[in-house]
């Protein structure tokens, strides 16, 4: 009886000096048994190359390129390489202390980015925000129901105005100094849509003249929304992945526009009686158009002009 009594005030001992020594670890670290029945306290073995450890301060980090993340709903944590990914709070070599509190370690990472997570990259938009239309599923902005009028009047009138300029004036888009011009105009966009997708706020660096004149380059490239309003949301419900979507539409709008001017001056040439009795109040533009319109020759410039002016945005669909 007494031996038992013995080994078991030795047990609870050991485990009790064990137990001190564990609570005894730094947050983000945990303890490892050595088989001289000592430990150590050490990064945690479930997040490999993702945790770097200071014994001697103890405090851990993560550096840049690497994310952390908890999930409230299943209280666990996980950790993936992410590209273009800056912690709010990190220092200039690049590495940031991960907090004492497991739930603070979404509010360090994912920062100003508003977002509440449901799994890597910061995955869902809090409360009254939602993605921008720019952004790529990476940034939530405050939302407001009148923002999707805006949308639609900067995405699309711009280039309604633009599509009506090739068809009724037929500018000589593809050579020459136009050419060159809306070249240089596209690669503007390409740059500045790459810039908003590392998080670099161009408009944080350019003067009030050089937005002007870049928002002028958009509009001969369709994407006036791009400079005039980058971080804009639509409505806190929509989805990331619609955002692909929606550009999509938008880049083949001119083009459908293109096909459906096609068709009504095909159906009125051929006195098609609904097109002819609605196209009487267009007359004059009309004849304007109608003289010199070639379906062979006018469509396949129009088609080029139109391709040229959506070269930027064909090619962020690519």
């Amino acid at each position: 009886m007494a031996a038992s009594l013995l080994h078991l005030l030795v047990t609870t001992t050991a485990v009790a000096c064990i137990a001190k020594a564990v609570k005894e670890c730094p947050p983000w670290f945990e303890w490892v048994n050595t088989s001289d029945s000592s430990g150590y306290c050490d990064c945690p073995s479930e997040l490999p190359n993702f945790i770097h450890c200071d014994e001697r301060n103890q405090r851990s980090s993560i550096s840049q390129g690497s994310c952390i993340f908890y999930n409230r709903k299943e209280d666990t944590i996980s950790a993936t390489s992410c590209l273009f990914f800056f912690p709010a709070h990190a220092t200039k070599n690049g590495m940031f202390t991960l907090p004492a509190n497991v739930s603070e370690l979404n509010s360090v990472v994912c920062g100003n980015l508003s977002r509440e997570v449901k799994g890597p990259m910061c995955g869902r938009c809090t409360n009254g925000t939602g993605p921008s239309v720019y952004s790529i599923g990476t940034e939530c902005v405050p939302c407001s129901p009148i923002n999707i009028f805006y949308y639609f009047l900067l995405q699309y009138l711009p280039s309604m105005v633009m599509f009506l300029i090739v068809i009724i004036f037929r500018p000589n888009i593809t050579s020459g100094p136009m050419a060159n011009y809306v070249l240089f105009c596209n690669f503007s966009v390409i740059y500045f849509r790459l810039n908003l997708w590392i998080f670099v706020k161009p408009h944080d660096a350019i003067t009030n003249v050089a937005k002007a004149a870049l928002t002028l380059s958009a509009v001969w490239s369709f994407d006036a929304l791009l400079f005039v309003s980058p971080h804009l949301c639509i409505s806190h419900h929509m989805e990331e992945f619609y955002i692909p979507f929606l550009e999509f539409v938008a880049t083949l709008y001119p083009f459908v526009l293109l096909l459906l001017t096609y068709a009504v001056i095909e159906m009125h040439r051929k006195n098609f009686a609904p097109v002819v009795y609605l196209w009487r109040w267009f007359s004059r533009v009309y004849v304007q158009l109608y003289r010199a319109w070639d379906p062979r020759s006018s469509m396949i410039q129009a088609f080029a002009s139109l391709f040229y002016l959506s070269y930027a945005r064909l090619s962020y669909l690519i």
